[in-house]
Order: C-alpha cells, then structure tokens, then sequence
C-alpha cells in the first residue's frame, strides 16, 4: 500500500487552519492529517478535562457514558508540573461537584425513593456470615442519627426480638453495614439530617427504612 493509502485508512480527521501574523496582509495555511496516534500532552489532557468539566455542570446531553470519573482521572492525569497546586486544585473542586450531583440526584427523588435507594447501598454491605444456633426468627430495630453534616453519627439498638447472641449477632452486623456504605461515599450515605430506624432479621436481612423526625 502507498503511503498516502496508509494515511488515508488510518485518519480521523484533518485539520486546516489559516491565519494571519500581526501586521500581515498574507494569510498562511496549516493542513495536517489527525491519525490519533499523536501522543496528548498534559496540556491537552488537561484542557479536555476541564472542557469536560463544564459539560458536566451544564448536565450536557452529547457526553455519552463519559462521566465524572473520567474527567477527574483525565485531569489527575494531565496535572503535569503544576507548580503552584492549580490542576490539584480544579481536580478537587471536580470530586466536590460530583459529590454535590449525587445529594441533587437524590433530592429530586421522592423520600420512599431515597429510603430504598440507601436501603439498597446498606444492604450491599450487610453480612452476618456464619453462626451455628443462629436464630433466623430473630428481629431488630436500629435507629441512627445523621448530623446537619450529612454524616452518620448515632447507632444504637432500640428493639430486639430472639436470642441475646442472635441479637448481638444481628445488630453488630447491620452498624458494620451502614459504617461501610458511609465510608464508601466519604461518610456521606445520602440522607438529609434527623434519626432515622433500620429494620433487620434472620430472614430478609435489613428489610425497612424509615425517618422518625
């Protein structure tokens, strides 16, 4: 195959660009070919990652699956030299964003919605493993507070019913569940402040959730 055939099979794009240098009547021409095999300086990972960035706060329909993620990956990844902490900086402000998409996302949804939402997330992590005499009929209630910071704070047990080991078993295994899910979104499950109650048994594992006020 001919050169200009290789090219040709492996292009993308190209390019033509004209301009005009201070003071000059003449225009000059740049054409080039864009292959993507062209190696991206940080400059322009970085410039695509705060490009990106302003997609994302505009809730931009073209982006496809590309998400906060990989905008804060791209840009962690052009960060470069970045003597003054400035790219260190706009990364931060990237992941304080994402976190404040997700509380909007859960905002918007209905408090049922947000319980079952977060019900979900705890029960992910929710796992008694093994114990022999277990009693499966055991059942507890957990109530638990979220502080104005969004953080988990209080959990103690407020109902049992079934053997003190099954109980003890149960419970330790549900406050284990929501610590997880917190530390998963830098202590932040999801809810808005106030106590809130969990219910748990030997069955259905953490079934219920529900705000007391």
């Amino acid at each position: 195959a001919s050169p200009a055939g290789e090219a040709a099979s492996t292009e993308i794009g190209f390019l033509r660009l004209r301009y005009k240098s201070p003071g000059s009547d003449t225009s000059t021409l740049i054409e080039t070919p864009i292959t993507g095999a062209e190696p991206a300086t940080d400059e322009a990972r970085f410039a695509a990652a705060i490009a990106g960035f302003g997609q994302l706060l505009q809730g931009s329909t073209h982006l496809g699956d590309w998400g906060w993620d990989d905008a804060i990956a791209l840009a962690v990844l052009g960060r470069g030299e970045d003597a003054f902490g400035y790219r260190a900086e706009a990364a931060n402000l990237m992941r304080l964003a994402q976190s404040l998409d997700k509380q909007r996302a859960l905002a918007s949804m209905n408090h049922e919605a947000v319980y079952q939402t977060v019900l979900e997330r705890v029960s992910a992590k929710f796992n008694f493993g093994s114990m022999s005499n277990f009693d499966v009929q055991t059942r507890i209630t957990v109530t638990f507070g979220i502080g104005d910071d969004g953080r988990l704070s209080l959990i103690r047990q407020s109902a049992a019913h079934g053997s003190e080991a099954s109980i003890t078993t149960l419970f330790e295994a549900a406050r284990r569940a929501l610590q997880r899910a917190a530390i998963e979104d830098d202590g932040n499950i999801g809810l808005e402040p106030g106590v809130y109650q969990l219910t748990a048994d030997g069955v259905d594992g953490l079934s219920r959730l529900n705000k007391l006020h």
